[in-house]
């Protein structure tokens, strides 16, 4: 444990060690974090997640793979990673977001199945084929590797103004508001947080 978690462990106060089947689990807690690992459990169904979520409860994703499958991932909205057993049907769904906030990396020798969110977990665990998860893609594992699409862009321009992207962006910015109701913004020269602070004053937030 000491040799797979030698970086990991820095980033906690705390390592919570748990095992699903013949599956081991670890993560590092910190009650300094306010996005801390969360595991979920029923019957044959475990769910090892960390990040936030803008549509969905933790709490509600066992019954949305329950109904959905695999493609559930299809449905969440957030900043995630997240690793779904299913014992049952002897497969392994991980994925982070869209856009990769949350990284994840996955190794598969022969019959070895390693996954974490950073690669110096699997080499200290001896793996050797390490991929590193891909946007917009999310891992289904069994006696293979399949990858799968989460969202279908379409890559045509055809815009001829910008009200669609400030619709998206104060939408984005209202999520992430909504999920902590106080945000703290560290000013940069930089145009992501101007535009952010420009929608706190459209909005009079403070």
């Amino acid at each position: 444990l000491d040799t797979v978690n030698f970086y990991g462990k820095h980033y906690g106060q705390k390592v919570i060690t748990t095992t699903f089947d013949k599956y081991n689990i670890l993560y590092n807690y910190s009650k300094y974090c306010e996005e801390a690992p969360g595991v979920l459990t029923e019957e044959d169904l475990m769910l090892v997640y960390i990040g936030r979520f803008f549509n969905n409860k933790s709490g509600d994703l066992l019954n949305l793979y329950k109904s959905k499958g695999p493609d559930f991932i299809k449905e969440i909205d957030g900043e995630f990673s997240l690793t779904m057993l299913d014992i049952n049907k002897k497969i392994i769904v991980c994925s982070s977001d869209t856009f990769f906030c949350r990284p994840l990396f996955v190794a598969k020798d022969n019959h070895d199945i390693g996954i974490a969110s950073l690669e110096s977990f699997l080499k200290q665990h001896n793996f050797k084929n390490i991929l590193k998860k891909q946007k917009n893609v999310f891992y289904t594992i069994s006696d293979k590797i399949q990858l799968k699409t989460i969202t279908e862009f379409e890559n045509i321009e055809k815009k001829d103004s910008f009200e669609d992207w400030n619709y998206a962006f104060e939408k984005a910015v209202d999520k992430r508001i909504a999920a902590k109701p106080s945000p703290l913004i560290c000013m940069s020269e930089g145009n992501d947080s101007g535009s952010i602070s420009c929608y706190f004053n459209k909005h009079n937030i403070k």
